[in-house]
């Protein structure tokens, strides 16, 4: 029966549905595949060193399955010194690198290199001596032996902020050991704070080290990086593998016994147990998981180092940060996306609806309302997810453009009970701004300040007042920061942040502080008599403190606010007025 009703289609419609067909069986495997993972996508990771505890939340990632999770099977690659890892990635033989702040000085030179996430907060590159060497400050090290290892830019521009340059050492091929520097062949070398002094440790000597951060230059350590090539073409891949590393760090941090006998049993036996527990001991302060999350990245601390290499001559004044800082795909892109994709498949239900009013006796359109409706129910739960988020934050979310006016362009449901005003009713009014809302003499309090976050791509924290649409003054928190600036001939800036309400708390404060300025204005009232008050053994009288003998009344009125009422006592009532016996 069906193939007999198939038969009576037209040629053409035939074809139609035949592609149909084609194109949902392809559809339906490319999901399943994706969520069943049976094809692994390989991925390659270039080191920056050999394999040691430096590189821990990779080997955590592959050995807990998160990597697999994510669809990828990562094959680590150990550092090659006949080839740098820029060259590996950017010329596709590895997909990814871990590198330094130097990458910047890569990317001012046009390779093509993007920072996705910065392992290590704090560099861990430092100059090393032994605490036996003459060597106390880094000035010192001029005519000197130093091993200096590749990788090493912010060491090189450590020595340019304290005046040195490279021609003032001595430079010797690094040997990635101490020996040479304990046996006095070397006078100082170039190391990492979680690595070579392990090794005086161990033999219970002590060392010294200087850092590039005592004069100011505080870098990003391993950063991971990839090219702009995996970026534009495999997002998906590239979001995937950073989740799944920055999960694999969290639990190498969390478990560090665990991935020292991972790396040692697996991987690599150069150090010990205890040089790999010692490396990991270190870590955690370059990491510096308990300030900000695993990976974490400042576009305005990139701005920085591009500042200094600038100061120091190794990097041009103009050079661009755009697509160099891995930007991936937001909440608010990631919704309209799946936005999209739902349409696209109500779009493709609605064309084969079409087809299926044509031969409705030979298929069943149950399966398909179905999934419409599934997809629909997803749609708005999704859409109701977000809108009680933003809903139930006890403040306002906002951008706007600071120019000739504050033009506000997004505001939150919280814009309400913040302001009383509804969020369209001050987005993109060019009458009432969000500027008219602040107090006059707070707005000229806090207007360099926002001008100055705009300068220096800085975050910014500030409190002032405003007032209200009921005509009420409010105390706000304002903590934001600028996200982007725009090329118009009125200078227009733009920033984004979060408006908090802490009118109470003001107000709380304020009323601390009259209660102690009440307290203190009464403490000042009140005057004592204290010490050791010198009295005529005779007459009574008081000696006041410029020398004068007074009547107790008269020195009390002076020294108290006591007021006195005159009577007389039984005693001299009998001496003035005796009794005459009768």
């Amino acid at each position: 029966m069906m193939r007999a009703g198939y038969s009576l289609l037209p040629g053409n419609f035939r074809v139609v549905v035949c592609m149909l067909a084609i194109f949902l069986a392809a559809t339906a495997a490319l999901a399943d595949s994706a969520t069943t993972g049976a094809s692994l996508d390989k991925v390659i990771l270039r080191l920056k060193w050999l394999h040691q505890f430096q590189f821990a939340g990779y080997y955590a990632a592959i050995e807990k399955g998160y990597y697999r999770e994510a669809g990828l099977e990562l094959e680590i690659v150990e550092d090659n010194p006949e080839e740098e890892s820029v060259k590996t990635v950017v010329s596709g033989r590895a997909h990814f690198g871990i590198g330094g702040a130097e990458l910047l000085l890569h990317r001012s030179r046009g390779e093509p290199v993007v920072v996705l996430a910065a392992i290590y907060q704090h560099s861990p590159l430092a100059f090393l001596v032994p605490a036996t060497s003459d060597i106390t400050n880094v000035h010192q090290l001029a005519g000197r032996r130093v091993m200096l290892e590749k990788h090493s830019a912010e060491l090189l521009a450590y020595l340019r902020a304290e005046g040195l340059k490279m021609e003032d050492l001595e430079i010797l091929p690094h040997t990635y050991g101490v020996n040479e520097l304990i046996a006095g062949k070397a006078d100082a070398i170039s190391a990492y704070l979680s690595d070579e002094p392990f090794n005086f440790v161990e033999h219970n000597l002590e060392y010294r080290v200087f850092t590039p951060q005592s004069s100011g230059i505080d870098f990003y350590g391993d950063v991971l990086f990839t090219s702009e090539e995996q970026v534009v073409k495999y997002p998906e891949r590239v979001a995937a593998f950073v989740k799944a590393t920055k999960k694999g760090w969290q639990y190498a941090m969390d478990h560090p016994q665990e991935i020292v006998d991972l790396i040692f049993n697996r991987y690599s036996q150069r150090h010990s147990r205890a040089h790999l527990l010692f490396e990991a001991e270190k870590s955690k302060a370059l990491i510096g998981r308990d300030v900000v999350e695993i990976g974490y990245m400042n576009p305005g601390r990139w701005r920085h180092i591009a500042e200094k290499y600038n100061e120091l001559g190794m990097l041009p004044a103009d050079v661009s940060l755009e697509g160099f800082i891995y930007s991936p795909e937001s909440d608010n892109d990631l919704f309209w996306r799946r936005v999209v994709q739902v349409a696209e498949i109500v779009i493709a239900f609605l064309l084969l609806l079409f087809v299926i009013r044509m031969i409705r006796s030979h298929f069943n359109l149950e399966e398909l309302y179905r999934k419409n409706r599934v997809a629909n129910h997803r749609l708005k739960k999704s859409r109701k997810r977000i809108s009680m988020l933003l809903g139930s934050m006890p403040g306002m979310a906002y951008k706007y453009e600071i120019g000739n006016r504050w033009t506000l362009r997004y505001a939150s449901r919280g814009c309400r009970k913040l302001t009383g005003y509804k969020p369209e009713d001050l987005i993109n009014n060019f009458r009432t701004d969000y500027a008219s809302l602040i107090v006059p003499e707070d707005l000229a309090r806090i207007r360099p300040a926002f001008l100055n976050a705009i300068e220096t791509g800085k975050p910014y924290n500030l409190t002032y007042r405003i007032i209200d649409a009921a005509g009420q003054q409010k105390w706000v928190w304002d903590q934001g920061s600028p996200s982007g600036n725009a090329k118009t001939g009125d200078k227009t800036r733009r920033l984004e942040g979060f408006i908090t309400d802490i009118t109470e708390s003001k107000n709380l404060e304020v009323e601390n502080q009259k209660i102690i300025a009440d307290l203190q204005q009464a403490l000042g009232e009140i005057k004592v008599l204290r010490g050791i008050i010198p009295i005529c053994s005779s007459c009574k009288k008081i000696r006041d403190d410029k020398g004068l003998w007074n009547q107790v009344e008269q020195y009390l009125k002076e020294h108290t606010d006591s007021e006195f009422s005159h009577g007389i006592c039984p005693e001299c009532a009998a001496k003035i007025y005796p009794r005459k016996n009768l």
